[in-house]
């Protein structure tokens, strides 16, 4: 018994619920750091049928860029710089008075300066000045002719000489 049904071709299903208003929506969501999943989940679509508005729509494209861009912009790239500088921030503490009962207090925290963030800063901000100078180190080993074997065994005895010394 064969099926009389008619098949449909992939891509050529039910058409998804696309409305211009999205664009607005999809800018602010990227503002807000969303993902193409939390996208899908805002408009009640799958994380390819976002792909796919983001090919066959380019404002809406064009929205989740410059949502993305002005997140970076404005909470990342903030973020960074505050753990670069140091911050201070209010901290609520919970204390247990036994006269009082529950209280709290808030205080000021202070954050110190994050070492590895200022490299990450000014590696990217001043990238002549800060960037590591392995590779111009590898491009000049590169160049020397390759040691002899009277270089390598001059190194062989000095290191075993070292670890003789540390052995004691």
């Amino acid at each position: 018994m064969t099926n009389n049904k008619k098949v449909q071709k992939r891509g050529r299903g039910h058409p998804s619920p696309y409305k211009v208003d999205f664009v607005d929506q999809a800018y602010h969501l990227a503002r807000l750091g969303a993902t193409d999943a939390d996208l899908g989940k805002a408009f009640k679509v799958t994380v390819s049928t976002i792909r796919n508005w983001k090919q066959s729509h380019p404002n809406f494209l064009l929205a989740l860029k410059r949502g993305k861009d002005d997140h970076d912009t404005e909470i990342i790239e903030g973020s960074l710089r505050a753990r670069a500088t140091g911050y201070d921030c209010i901290e609520t503490k919970v204390f247990n008075d036994k006269e009082n009962g529950i209280i709290t207090k808030d205080v000021i925290k202070h954050y110190a300066p994050d070492v590895t963030a200022i490299i990450f800063w000014l590696k990217n901000r001043q990238p002549d000045r800060w960037r590591d100078k392995r590779h111009q180190e590898y491009e000049e080993a590169a160049t020397d002719s390759r040691p002899d074997k009277k270089d390598l065994e001059s190194a062989k005895k000095a290191i075993e000489k070292q670890l003789d010394n540390y052995s004691e």
